[in-house]
């Protein structure tokens, strides 16, 4: 008997899901469903688009309904929606222009995905007021865009609004961002926020912090005038919303299956619901992370990817054929800004720190270079979180022009499998000059974090450093630094004693107080440690990344 399979979705993890159904199940009748008008594989980089021409983009998107016809057998029904769920009967319930359809079913995928956030503004509507999530965001855009839009305001500065404003600026927009929070990406440690904030200034696009909209004015002929809640009043022709999304799955519900807290959809290892032959995938679930093993909605393009066709091949495949299954994962992360990478994976500090105590993880962060300093190698940042009572690797994050997707994946399997620090320090990584250092900034992050764990040398984070001061502790800050960066405001007890010149003044050092020791990149800062450590001071740390990370973490431009 021929089997059924109805795909709901047509937006990236939809069309992987059937074309895999479609490997392991040549017979099956293979149906999936699309709201909108047509299906599409991936939709990152959104940006881009608002830069180009669609005609060739519009025309692909009119052919891919055929291409699903054509080469996988498949029976794409756009401009249909699925609005219910039939358990006792199974069936699904379709409506398209020619009225509604019933659909019985084998098995269902779900790949609804998700929705954006709508503002509590109601004045804040019309054709000028826009998400940014799928193409026909872009389109919309475009169309303002074409009939005179000169200003944009992007609210909410999450991935989502980085990439329109970015996009926004590139079509020639004057571009501004309204975010909520006192600082953005919550998921990055808040030096690295902040340096993308400093990236996004450096293409002439303002960043308000800690604003937000309260309300909205439509002009006669076109725009809005906004007023924020600080009271500053911005000019808008196009308004991008985009304070973040949720989970879409209220077919699921109906129909009685469990969900997460987070309205995300609770699924096995092999994306089968709790809804008897129903799978679901992509943004619309949730899955486990790797260290906590605790459910995360992680709506990324891999994660999307590899749990689609994972649905895919096991609602098409028969009993006697073993199922897949989906492993835990790092939750990693990219974004691109001014012709920077920032990237991350694992933990955050803050849920390190709630997941494994306050003070059983550290940083080691290093600001070194992505090749040989003598092929005029640019900077890179790698920062690793670490474990103290398991002394494995739980997270990091890393940014530069280059060579930062190479180490964040690293990083990510370190953090999969649990690796100790010396176990990124053994590496044997591909050289050539133009790849890394012979001692790469991960091998150097490495060893920074390796002998932490050995009490050899004891790092210090930029915030607790800034609660002691706060605090107004008794301690010294020493800066071995070459020359004193004048610009750079330390406290005015601050001691600078060149690295160069520590062993001839070490007797004017207190041994009695604790010690801090910081440099430009940290470098110095460690190499003073172990100098003090070796001539017998006990309480002694270098602050973490150095000024470098310290003037990102106070708000400063480096």
């Amino acid at each position: 008997m021929t089997r059924t399979i109805v795909i709901i979705g047509g937006a990236h993890g939809g069309p992987v899901a059937a074309s895999r159904a479609r490997q392991f199940n040549e017979k099956a009748r293979i149906i999936l469903v699309e709201k909108s008008s047509h299906v599409t594989w991936v939709q990152a980089d959104l940006r881009h688009y608002l830069e180009e021409d669609l005609t060739l983009l519009e025309k692909s998107l009119s052919e891919k309904e055929s291409y699903f016809r054509k080469y996988f057998n498949i029976d794409v029904r756009v401009n249909t929606k699925a609005t219910a769920l039939d358990m006792d009967s199974k069936f699904v319930l379709l409506e398209h222009k020619d009225g509604t359809e019933r659909v019985s079913f084998d098995a269902v995928v779900f790949a609804a995905g998700a929705f954006s956030k709508s503002i509590d503004v109601k004045t804040l509507e019309g054709p000028n007021v826009s998400h940014f999530r799928n193409l026909e965001d872009v389109l919309k855009i475009k169309s303002a865009i074409h009939q005179g839009a000169r200003k944009a305001i992007v609210l909410g500065c999450g991935f989502y609004g980085i990439e329109a404003a970015q996009g926004l600026k590139a079509a020639g927009l004057s571009v501004e961002i309204v975010e909520k929070s006192p600082r953005i990406l919550p998921r990055f440690s808040l030096p690295t926020a902040q340096a993308i904030v400093h990236k996004l200034q450096e293409q002439g696009i303002k960043v308000h912090l800690s604003d937000y909209l309260v309300q909205a004015n439509a002009k006669k002929q076109f725009g809005f005038d906004l007023q924020l809640a600080s009271g500053k009043q911005l000019d808008a022709d196009i308004v991008i919303v985009a304070i973040g999304s949720l989970p879409r799955a209220k077919i699921l519900e109906d129909a009685g299956a469990a969900l997460q807290k987070d309205g995300s959809v609770r699924v096995d290892e092999q994306m089968l619901t709790t809804l008897p032959s129903v799978y679901a995938c992509g943004s619309a679930i949730s899955v486990l992370q790797a260290t906590t093993h605790e459910r995360v909605w992680i709506p990324g393009p891999s994660v999307v990817e590899r749990t689609a066709q994972i649905a895919g091949h096991n609602a098409a495949i028969i009993k006697e054929v073993k199922p897949e299954t989906f492993k835990p994962v790092t939750s990693t992360q990219t974004l691109h800004v001014n012709n920077f990478w920032f990237a991350r994976t694992g933990l955050t500090l803050s849920e390190s720190r709630k997941h494994f105590g306050e003070n059983a993880v550290f940083t080691s962060t290093v600001h070194s270079r992505a090749s040989e300093a003598w092929v005029a190698g640019e900077d890179i940042t790698v920062s690793l979180i670490v474990d103290r009572l398991s002394q494995g690797i739980v997270g990091g994050e890393v940014w530069g022009k280059n060579g930062v997707s190479r180490r964040i994946d690293m990083i990510s399997v370190a953090t999969m499998e649990k690796w100790s620090p010396d176990k990124l320090v053994d590496l044997d990584m591909a050289y050539a000059p133009l790849l890394g250092p012979a001692f790469d900034p991960l091998k150097e992050a490495g060893t920074l974090a390796s002998l932490s764990l050995l009490e050899k040398t004891k790092s210090m984070p930029g915030e607790t450093l800034a609660l002691w001061i706060a605090q107004q502790r008794l301690f010294t800050l020493i800066d071995v630094s070459k020359r004193q960066n004048e610009k750079f405001k330390w406290p005015s007890n601050v001691r600078h004693m060149p690295l160069e010149n520590l062993r001839e003044q070490v007797h004017a050092i207190q041994k009695d107080k604790p010690i801090v020791i910081s440099s430009r990149s940290g470098r110095r800062a460690f190499l003073a440690h172990r100098v003090l450590l070796q001539l017998g001071f006990s309480e002694v740390y270098h602050l973490d990344g150095g000024e470098l990370s310290w003037s990102l973490m106070m708000g400063e431009a480096i």
